[in-house]
């Protein structure tokens, strides 16, 4: 991504990002200009409160399964490599426990390998495939649609556009924005699911990898405030852009 492209997307973000109540704004200078001309509400990129997806309700009719994800809803899209849903993940926890079918599928499914990968602990990577697995059964049991759409589309919806790196400016450490690939934005996004799964009463981790993952189909869930906020702090530190 060259200099100018990477300006651009950056002032798209700064376009489409919330407005926050600052001290500055709450002078009287301020809020006589505002009351001139009240601040029109910014499109959400969270679905409406009116798409919540029921227990029984089909997912495809509420959610869109193309690749990739919109911020601020103003033509600003960041999309994933094309990737079509093959026949095999389409059958994948079909059944009510994880088969060595289920297995295959995710060691040779790049995204479920990824997940797999990134979350397993200590090299228990048998272990992980069966709570993935269990908790694909548990997505497909609540939604009646297919779970790996479903997880591949959460993921999309809570992957950051952009990301920061620390380097030295000088005299001082700066943080500097930068585009983030594929593989990139997915792990960032993972981490914020898994870190949001920790807080969740359900006794295994299955449950509480499913209900957060329908928690972000329907906007509610803390990964989505992880992804703004970084988006907040890119924006912040956008004078850095040029920093070499």
């Amino acid at each position: 991504m060259s200099l100018r492209s990477l300006t651009k997307t950056l002032l798209r973000l700064e376009i489409n990002a919330p407005r926050v109540a600052t001290r500055r704004a709450l002078t009287t200078s301020t809020v006589l200009r505002t009351a001139d001309r009240p601040l029109r509400p910014m499109p959400s990129p969270i679905p409406q409160s009116s798409q919540v997806l029921t227990f029984k309700e089909d997912y495809t009719s509420v959610h869109p399964t193309t690749p990739g994800h919109s911020f601020g809803g103003n033509g600003l899209h960041a999309t994933a490599p094309e990737a079509s849903v093959s026949e095999a993940t389409l059958g994948i926890a079909s059944g009510e426990s994880v088969t060595e079918q289920d297995r295959l599928i995710m060691k040779n499914d790049p995204l479920l390998s990824q997940v797999v990968n990134t979350l397993m602990r200590d090299g228990r990577k048998a272990l992980m495939q069966r709570l993935i697995g269990e908790a694909l059964i548990e997505i497909r049991r609540q939604t009646n649609a297919n779970p790996y759409t479903v997880f591949r589309d959460a993921l999309d919806m809570c992957s950051p556009l952009m990301g920061l790196t620390s380097r030295k400016l000088h005299a001082k450490v700066v943080r500097v924005p930068q585009p983030l690939g594929h593989r990139q934005r997915i792990r960032r996004a993972l981490l914020w699911v898994y870190k949001a799964t920790q807080r969740r009463s359900e006794r295994t981790f299955p449950k509480r990898l499913s209900g957060e993952i329908l928690d972000v189909i329907n906007g509610r869930s803390a990964a989505l405030k992880d992804k703004l906020n970084l988006h907040k702090d890119v924006m912040a530190n956008r004078a850095y852009i040029q920093a070499k």
